[in-house]
């Protein structure tokens, strides 16, 4: 089980929730399917042990990743950081060999290279009005 308390750890860390609260909320209920979803691509669990850790069942962990792909999908900033847990997470777990890590590093140089295109354009619009 220590795999899937680390993952809630850094999901619970990253957004600053608590996941195992009974909070119905739009972000509670995206948090937890973040955690769902990293958790089922890096562990071995069930999707009961998955859901029981933050009280809930195999059915709403189903329905977790079921939907959080669209949400994904629908926005940039969430995907972001769905992106910087996901390799932060197999970073601990699931590297076995130096090009899993080079593969990481990639993928974090492309999106430092976004954020950086973002902040000149943000530049650009301020100093150009």
């Amino acid at each position: 089980m220590y795999e899937l308390e680390f993952i809630k750890e850094k999901v619970e860390n990253e957004t600053g929730l608590k996941l195992e609260t009974k909070s119905r909320d739009l972000d509670s209920t995206i948090a937890r399917w973040l955690y769902f979803k990293i958790a089922k691509l890096n562990t071995g669990y069930s999707l009961t042990q998955i859901g029981g850790l933050v009280n809930r069942d195999h059915s709403t962990v189903i329905y977790g990743l079921n939907n959080v792909d669209y949400e994904l999908k629908t926005s940039k900033a969430l995907q972001r950081k769905y992106n910087m847990l996901d390799v932060i997470c197999k970073a601990h777990l699931n590297y076995k060999k130096t090009s899993d890590i080079d593969e990481a590093i990639e993928l974090l140089n492309a999106e430092i290279k976004k954020l950086l295109s973002i902040k000149q354009e943000f530049f650009e619009l301020n100093t150009n009005t």
